[in-house]
């Protein structure tokens, strides 16, 4: 049987020096002149004429440009400004939105009409949406010919043109290799080469299976890494270059194929010790340096502003704030204490008032960024050169681009000729900076780029039709599963049935009997093929390819239980690994020794709360007065709410107590000033969006959270209870063992003739339950008020001495309409009692540990294991305290 290095012999034996060898892709091309050097250079031969070989697209476009034609191709952007001219003169049907995507489509599906020698604009099957295709089609082919453009996809037709009328002059004979999938408009000009030279036709071989090994592994990431230490072995076996890794799903594997290859391989040192070349390119609107490039047209959309300024003034990229970094980023602190929804004027306001002397960094040689940012915030109508100046103005002056590396002066060199190419298409067609960043952002997500590579380089990693007629030693066939070959029936919305059933690709047994004989050809690629494949991907179950049936062996790799040789090269591993086995060394008495930390005079009962719940967490935000990054938050973040709401019910029983004491407070008749103490809290917020929704939410009429609240304060009032203050506070609360004084503020106390006081704890949230204060004494505020009031630390006019009365406490909670209650723990007065005893002592015991130094991570000792773990999975200080392994 042929085998593919046979074939590519048997080629390159056939080549004479008047012939020409055309391939259906370049990879070939390339292959077949590098081992013709070889078998040169073996011949020790020290000069020879190269082999004549091109890839078809290669040479087509060779051909037009020595034929010096009036007209030419229409480039990619002229033609979708010409699609998105002609859809917004001739809407679609259906609810299409009328963007540039759909314009891509319609080019695609043009092209693709063209190639398989269809009418575009032949009406047929007047479907609704097929003949608003075949009309925008004809409107396309008059705008081409308008402007003296054709579209490149009729490129070969051209070209017989000229070498029909004889322009052109042919080799002697072609050699034609691999095309056994090729168009009809291809075929159509083999046709007119043959009638004019000779032509020797080379199918790709298929090749019965032979040494074939089937592996199926739990998952991707495990298939990857399979792979990578088989490779890693391989490497050992084979000359550089003649390991091949077929991957008909590439863009799906790519990031974590170089990934853990680069681990296991090496990262190269110099340019002609390549040991990994992944054909698949980046997008070029992925890579860092054009992402940083469009953070100012980005400032300008509705994207988070906060994000995007810390970004772009600590971007590498820029040069212009590069000496002052460091004190920037101190700007996002405070930047992260806003809304999300914040503007860029907001960000330079709050950065005035709290970082005044860092607000002259923000504008690089004395230039103002809102300055540089006005003429796009404008809605001005400019042509894509003149954006493209401005744009480079903005540049200049921020000193953008400071490249670091290869890859950063490769990507910038594809961002300029990709504007520039944008630029020559677009012409002198006027629009706003939306749209322009519309254009180029597609013009920058459809260029893709690559660090040069090289395909002599030791493993060669590619998708299926890259591969066509490649010879390797070995070959790897990865994720062979029945979704990636055969693949999915190609998206094509615009073409009717019978369209579809003459289009490579547009059914499904069309794309079957493709897949099956790229299967067969790939057979032959190499002596000796491996296929693995995911028996799940992300946690579905998938099948094999059907193009091969015979059982696969199941395998995994756990190198982290039992490393291999070749996972042993991994740093991280090693590493690892020597903190396993090697001993750890004892603990020492120095280890023990701990330092006293003074403590502050004065303590809120809110900071004891911390020391309550993990004296870690005290250590580090009250006494050192270090705290989390505020994370945004978009709307209302929960202390602001839980803020307003305080205020909001202090100013209602504060404004009803007159009324209280007349008994006349019916919902309707109160409304009027429940709605101006939310207007007065809310004054300052009022245009702000996310507090008018929570302002609707408040003031509802059916179910409002303070209709709601107010039914639940009628039913405590008519038990005998009345408003007596608010919002009280107090200092100098002594409790001895406990090494400073506390202060604090009572939300409210109401009375009653024969229960006596009552303290309430407005919660916003969830509150604390029975068990969280009588059981394990984390949560100190309510013992702490009562024990002010015993005390006499609070004075009511008109009162006796509060300490004089029997005294109660409780909750009252307003997460939400469904979850809002007056919670008085099911405790009462004696219980109460007994319960400040207790408290104290507990307060005493954990000032003493805390004086000696004893700061541990510890969350709330006396509560259940899984209390403890939940506590500890909201706390922003996890990453450095001893429970950061917690599981």
């Amino acid at each position: 049987m042929l085998t593919t290095d046979q074939w590519q012999k048997n080629i390159i034996d056939s080549w004479r020096p008047d012939s020409l060898i055309l391939t259906s892709g370049g990879r070939l091309a390339r292959q077949l002149q590098h081992r013709y050097r070889l078998q040169q250079l073996e011949k020790d031969r020290n000069s020879w004429r190269p082999l004549e070989v091109r890839s078809l697209n290669g040479w087509l476009n060779q051909c037009w440009q020595n034929a010096w034609q009036d007209e030419a191709p229409a480039g990619s952007w002229l033609r979708l400004h010409l699609w998105h001219e002609i859809v917004r003169n001739n809407p679609p049907p259906a609810e299409l939105p009328l963007d540039l995507p759909l314009c891509q489509t319609l080019d695609q599906t043009y092209g693709v009409l063209l190639r398989h020698r269809l009418d575009p604009s032949e009406p047929q099957y007047p479907s609704p949406l097929i003949s608003w295709r075949q009309h925008v089609c004809g409107e396309f082919i008059s705008a081409l010919r308008d402007v003296n453009r054709w579209h490149p996809a009729i490129l070969p037709l051209k070209i017989a043109e000229v070498i029909h009328s004889g322009r052109l002059a042919l080799p002697k004979s072609f050699i034609l290799a691999a095309f056994e999938a090729v168009a009809p408009i291809e075929e159509e000009f083999f046709r007119v080469v043959s009638q004019k030279t000779d032509v020797e036709i080379f199918p790709l071989p298929k090749e019965k299976p032979g040494n074939v090994h089937a592996v199926t592994l739990p998952d991707q990431k495990q298939e990857i890494l399979y792979l990578g230490q088989k490779l890693l072995y391989s490497c050992q076996d084979l000359r550089p270059g003649s390991l091949g890794v077929v991957v008909p799903n590439l863009e799906l594997y790519a990031k974590a194929l170089r990934r853990t290859l680069n681990t296991l391989l090496g990262q190269r040192l110099t340019p002609q010790e390549e040991t990994l070349n992944i054909t698949l390119g980046t997008p070029l609107l992925e890579h860092p340096l054009v992402q940083a490039a469009l953070m100012p047209f980005r400032l300008l959309g509705d994207e988070e502003k906060r994000h995007l300024l810390i970004g772009l003034l600590l971007s590498p990229y820029y040069g212009a704030w590069a000496g002052n970094r460091g004190q920037l980023a101190r700007l996002d602190r405070h930047w992260r204490e806003m809304t999300p929804e914040a503007d860029l004027k907001s960000l330079y306001g709050k950065a005035q008032s709290a970082e005044p002397t860092l607000v002259p960094h923000l504008s690089p040689k004395g230039t103002d960024l809102l300055e540089l940012l006005a003429p796009f915030q404008h809605r001005n109508s400019l042509s894509a050169e003149q954006w493209k100046e401005l744009l480079s103005t903005l540049w200049s002056s921020v000193q953008f681009p400071t490249l670091a590396d290869e890859s950063d002066r490769v990507a910038f060199n594809h961002l300029e000729s990709t504007l520039t190419s944008l630029v020559a298409d677009l012409g002198s067609w006027s629009m706003d900076s939306r749209t322009f960043l519309a254009w180029l952002r597609q013009a920058l997500s459809a260029e893709t780029f690559q660090v040069a590579g090289s395909e002599q380089a030791g493993v060669q990693v590619m998708g299926l039709i890259e591969s066509r007629g490649l010879a390797f030693q070995r070959l790897f066939l990865l994720g062979m599963t029945s979704t990636a070959l055969p693949q999915p029936v190609r998206p094509l919305p615009f073409l009717n049935f019978e369209e579809r059933r003459q289009v490579l690709g547009g059914t499904l047994r069309s794309q079957y009997e493709f897949a099956h004989a790229a299967f067969q050809h790939l057979m032959a690629a190499a002596p000796e093929i491996m296929l693995t494949r995911p028996e799940e991907i992300e946690g579905e179950p998938v099948s094999a390819t059907p193009f091969w049936p015979t059982p696969w062996q199941p395998a995994s790799v756990d190198f982290l239980s039992i490393p291999n040789a070749a996972w042993s090269r991994a740093d991280w591993v090693r590493s690892a690994w020597k903190g396993f086995i090697e001993p750890q060394p004892g603990k020492t008495v120095a280890d023990h020794l701990t330092t006293p930390i003074p403590f502050p005079k004065s303590l809120s009962v809110t900071s004891l709360a911390l020391a309550f719940k993990c004296p870690f967490r005290f250590l580090i935000q009250e006494l050192l007065k270090l705290t989390p990054l505020a994370e945004p938050v978009g709307g209302l973040r929960p202390e602001d709410r839980g803020l307003s709401i305080h205020h909001v019910l202090a100013c209602i029983t504060r404004k009803l107590r007159p009324k209280q004491q007349e008994g006349n407070l019916d919902w309707e008749l109160v409304f009027p000033s429940v709605e101006e103490c939310v207007d007065a809290v809310h004054d300052k917020m009022a245009a702000i969006p996310t507090w008018q929704v929570e302002r609707r939410r408040w003031l509802g009429k059916e179910f409002g959270l303070l209709k709601v609240w107010f039914q639940e304060e009628l039913n405590h009032l008519q038990a005998g209870w009345r408003w007596l203050a608010e919002e009280i506070a107090f200092k100098g609360l002594v409790v001895e063992g406990w090494p400073t004084t506390l202060s604090g503020r009572i939300d409210r106390v109401d009375f009653h003739p024969e229960l006596g006081l009552l303290c309430w704890d407005y919660k916003s949230g969830s509150s604390p339950t029975f068990s969280e204060v009588f059981s394990h004494l984390s949560e100190p505020q309510l013992p702490a008020y009562l024990l002010a009031m015993l005390q006499g630390l609070l004075e009511l006019p008109g009162h006796a001495p509060l300490h004089e009365y029997p005294l109660q406490a409780g909750y009252i909670t307003l997460k939400s309409e469904k979850d809002l209650k007056l919670d008085r723990l099911r405790a009462d007065t004696e219980q109460w009692n007994d319960l400040l005893g207790v408290w104290q002592k507990r307060l005493i015991e954990l000032g003493q540990q805390l004086q000696q130094g004893h700061f541990h991570a510890e969350p709330i000792p006396g509560a259940r294991l899984r209390e403890r773990e939940q506590l500890c999975a909201y706390c922003g200080l996890l990453t450095i305290c001893d429970r950061k392994n917690l599981e």
